[in-house]
Formats: structure tokens, sequence, C-alpha cells
């Protein structure tokens, strides 16, 4: 919900409240684990969160993964960013790898 990056953002009212019932339904279901992150500052803080919890997951391996994110993203092209609350994108699309997470590195991790 809190983006405090320099105005580009604009706060989401229920990012976190749609994320915790989301968290909380794989919760209740037999056999789901979930891992809850909230308001993440920095692309550091997500990176970091994810490839914990994908090296926790070759131990044993999912049929099925999900990655829920309830934030803004952005698309570049053919690639997807998603930002973070903090993320400084003031001089465009040149900072997006560097303030925001891409998601085909994501996919590239889940392969690893």
């Amino acid at each position: 919900d809190d983006y405090s990056s320099d105005g580009k953002f604009k706060p989401l009212g229920n990012a976190v409240n749609d994320a915790r019932a989301v968290h909380e339904g794989f919760l209740r279901a037999r056999g789901c684990l979930s891992e809850f992150m909230q308001n993440p500052k920095s692309v550091r803080e997500i990176r970091n969160r994810l490839r914990g919890v994908l090296q926790r997951l070759q131990e044993c391996p999912p049929k099925v993964f999900l990655l829920y994110y309830a934030g803004h993203g952005i698309q570049d092209g053919s690639e997807i960013f998603l930002v973070p609350g903090a993320a400084d994108l003031r001089y465009g699309a040149g900072d997006l790898r560097h303030e925001c997470l891409s998601l085909s590195d994501v996919f590239k991790w889940m392969l690893e």
C-alpha cells in the first residue's frame, strides 16, 4: 500500500489486505505453504526474500508455485517489473533494472 517514491505511484488502498487474504487462504488450504511480505521498500528486500523462499523449495520442490504480488508493476517492452515502495524512477526506464524486480529474473531463479 505504501509507495514513498517520487510521487509517480499512488498508494494502493487494499494491496496489503488483498495479499494477506490470499496468504491466509493458502495457510488454510491443506498441503499449501505461504510466505507474506508487507510493503517491501527496495528491490533488494524483495529479491533476498524471494531467493530465500526458492532456495528452501529446492529441498522439496512443489508441483505448483504461485507468486502473488499486490503492488505496482511496469511493463517496458516485453519485460515486466515489480515496483517496490521506495523505487526511485525519476530518470525513467533506465532505472527499472536497478530499482525494480524483473519477472524474467524470477523465472530464471525458479529454474536454478
